[in-house]
């Protein structure tokens, strides 16, 4: 049930960890507080990443879902064609591809935790007979959600981290001239302007490999 500061959602672990327990069916209350933020309460700490899925859901499906699609490399499908260019980076890219490879790399225990936040995301989706204005304007409905969701968005903000590769060399030669020094000389004065500032064209002076 869900009115404007409260949310009760009735939940089996059976669901998750796929073994048959005589398990009844927890409830999961999520509170709001005056400013709308919410707080869950759970009775098991795996309970606890669904009702964590629904909130999140509950604030900002839509972006969760742009992302995911742009992450998958398919948003230009539904945002329309400047993201073809997007799309077609992140897929040469193997963005969707080694998300698998992510997957079979986590333990039992963090496979759990994203199914049951994955459940609970789709807790919200399946509560829903309307949709918010951004997807009635984009002719959308969401996807189901899946464990390997947030895996994809992660490995999406890795990638935008690439925008800034040269300064991050810059970075590595500050470290590899100062050694550790590095955060002293950062950190002395955080208003003041070193005497030698270094561009990657400068790389060669430092000796990265010692």
């Amino acid at each position: 049930s869900e009115s404007a500061s409260k949310v009760e959602l009735l939940f089996n672990e059976n669901a998750l960890t796929g073994l048959q327990k005589n398990i009844p069916a927890y409830l999961i209350t999520i509170n709001y507080d005056s400013l709308g933020v919410p707080t869950v309460d759970a009775p098991s700490f795996l309970a606890g990443y669904v009702g964590q899925g629904f909130a999140c859901a509950k604030a900002r499906l839509f972006q969760m879902d742009v992302l995911r699609r742009i992450a998958n490399g398919t948003a230009a499908a539904a945002l329309g064609s400047s993201y073809v260019a997007s799309d077609r980076f992140l897929r040469e890219l193997g963005v969707p591809r080694d998300v698998a490879l992510d997957w079979a790399a986590l333990s039992k225990g963090l496979q759990d935790r994203l199914k049951a936040y994955a459940a609970g995301v789709q807790l919200f989706i399946s509560s829903r007979s309307y949709w918010s204005i951004q997807y009635a304007s984009l002719g959308l409905t969401p996807a189901p959600w899946t464990a390997t969701d947030p895996l994809l968005i992660a490995r999406l903000v890795v990638v935008n981290f690439l925008d800034d590769w040269d300064q991050e060399i810059v970075r590595l030669g500050y470290y590899s001239a100062l050694g550790n020094n590095y955060v002293q000389f950062f950190q002395a004065d955080t208003q003041a302007t070193p005497d030698i500032m270094f561009t990657a064209d400068d790389l060669s002076i430092f000796p990265v490999n010692g």
